[in-house]
């Protein structure tokens, strides 16, 4: 009883540690904005060979930019031209399978590290190619933290919801196919 009292009492300040990071917004901004600065230093810098795949050399990260605040902070780059880059899936894989950097912020933003392996095809919502800044922190955002029994019912109910959609589309189509008068 009094080693099972311990592990308890480790696990729950275990977990009241991990709330008090989730909910700290200076640590979400300053680390969201090293890795924003990590991405759109290597989206600046990306060359790419005649076969379409990144020229390796041409991603050297300088940390100085990054960890000063970068492109961000120190009003090289407008909110307006922030807002609008979309950082293609391949410098977000890129960066995050080669730069101890950009998995140190992500580890610092409670990411766990099996997320980080497919982190672009977990964010590109719309299946572009392409991850704009927005789709990034929102991303990231949802990403944080352990997975919780509440995302997964939240998926089941979301999947519920549309397969009730595509039965009923199904239905009017199949009435309507029914009712309209069949070519000979």
């Amino acid at each position: 009883i009094f080693l099972e009292r311990i592990i308890a009492y480790a696990s729950s300040a275990n977990l009241l540690k991990q709330r008090e990071r989730l909910s700290d917004k200076r640590r979400w901004h300053k680390n969201m904005m090293k890795l924003i600065n990590i991405m759109f230093q290597c989206h600046q810098q990306v060359k790419y060979n005649v076969e379409g795949d990144i020229e390796m050399d041409s991603l050297k990260l300088d940390p100085q930019i990054w960890q000063q605040g970068g492109y961000t902070e120190t009003g090289n780059v407008s909110l307006e031209t922030l807002k609008a880059t979309a950082f293609s899936k391949d410098v977000i894989d890129h960066v995050v399978e080669t730069s101890p950097e950009a998995l140190q912020v992500l580890a610092d933003l409670d990411i766990e590290p099996q997320d980080c392996m497919r982190l672009s095809d977990t964010l590109d919502r719309t299946k572009s190619g392409d991850i704009k800044v927005m789709e990034l922190i929102e991303g990231i955002s949802c990403l944080r933290g352990p997975a919780r029994r509440s995302d997964i019912v939240a998926v089941d109910l979301m999947m519920r919801s549309m397969q009730a959609r595509v039965d009923e589309l199904w239905l009017r189509h199949r009435r309507s196919s029914s009712h309209s008068p069949q070519q000979h």
